[in-house]
């Protein structure tokens, strides 16, 4: 790993992925610690494809303890013995010092919104998420601060990369860990920045509020108008890839909201707005090519379907 070839680096780093995915048992804490001082020396101030997989084995051991505590809790619940179930908790012990290192990579990101290539930001969001997943409400406490700090930073790579640890995140914690109240603070920010001059950062925004729809609904559907209207603005944005992204995004709002048979609903007031915004959506060039005329359809198909009482003569 500290080979003067590239290479070599490379190999050695795929070599610590395997092992960590084959082996991970075996591993005791001298070896993780050796592990974590050459990866973080590599994530510091190596090549990109190297940092890569030095990002990748971090990822890799998440995915085995989230395997092994899904394992654990299965076994408790049907009364076996956990014994024989050998986990380290690295990942536990090492989070306060990973996250810090990811968040760096965060703000490595490529500027190009169409660039699909794979890169050490994206790397480092997916271990972000993983690490979520397996930690679940330790890292709440963790990425809060990062949050706080830098999501509405002047600088567009540190607004982008705590918006995106903050969607990274969702999947792990719940009530408990202290997300809620983040999630009602940046919300706002969120709804700001899906206008922002950064396109990377519109497109980051809209996902997150999606993600939040997902994992925690109660807080958009305490401020659906504001989040509602940034989307209807997003849909008609001239590049196609935030338009696809407001939609998606704007179907997955619209399916919190069931109020079929009741007398009126939280979309009744706007209930026309949005429809015709949907429909316009579903018919601006290059609609078909990028699927924004399915989801737009989509969206009201639920629209219409889940509409209250008061909103059937707009809908005939």
């Amino acid at each position: 790993a500290k080979s003067a070839d590239k290479e070599v680096r490379f190999t050695s780093m795929q070599c610590l992925v395997r092992t960590a995915e084959f082996h991970y048992k075996y591993l005791t804490a001298p070896c993780f610690e050796a592990i974590w001082t050459v990866t973080l020396d590599i994530i510091k101030k190596d090549a990109e494809a190297v940092v890569q997989q030095a990002v990748e084995f971090w990822s890799t051991i998440c995915d085995v303890e989230l395997e092994l505590y899904q394992d654990i809790e299965e076994a408790e619940c049907d009364g076996e013995p956990t014994n024989d179930i050998i986990i380290h908790h690295v990942m536990r012990n090492i989070s306060s010092h990973l996250a810090p290192v990811l968040f760096e990579c965060l703000t490595k990101q490529e500027e190009n919104i169409y660039d699909d290539d794979w890169n050490t930001a994206k790397c480092a969001s997916a271990c972000l998420t993983l690490l979520s997943q397996t930690i679940r409400d330790e890292i709440g406490p963790i990425v809060i601060p990062f949050v706080g700090n830098y999501i509405n930073n002047e600088n567009w790579r540190f607004k982008e990369a705590a918006t995106m640890a903050l969607g990274c995140v969702l999947e792990g914690p719940g009530e408990a860990s202290g997300m809620p109240k983040t999630l009602q603070q940046a919300l706002p920010f969120l709804v700001q920045h899906m206008k922002d001059p950064s396109l990377l950062v519109q497109d980051t925004s809209t996902w997150v509020i999606g993600k939040i729809c997902a994992h925690f609904p109660n807080i958009i559907e305490q401020n659906a108008y504001p989040v509602i209207e940034a989307l209807i603005v997003g849909m008609n944005s001239p590049e196609q890839v935030i338009a696809v992204q407001a939609c998606n995004t704007l179907l997955s709002v619209i399916s919190l909201f069931k109020y079929d048979g009741e007398d009126t609903s939280p979309l009744s007031k706007g209930f026309s707005v949005l429809l015709n915004a949907l429909l316009t959506a579903s018919d601006r060039t290059g609609a078909y090519e990028s699927n924004l005329c399915v989801t737009a359809y989509e969206a009201m198909n639920v629209l219409i379907s889940e509409a209250a009482n008061d909103c059937q003569d707009l809908i005939i």
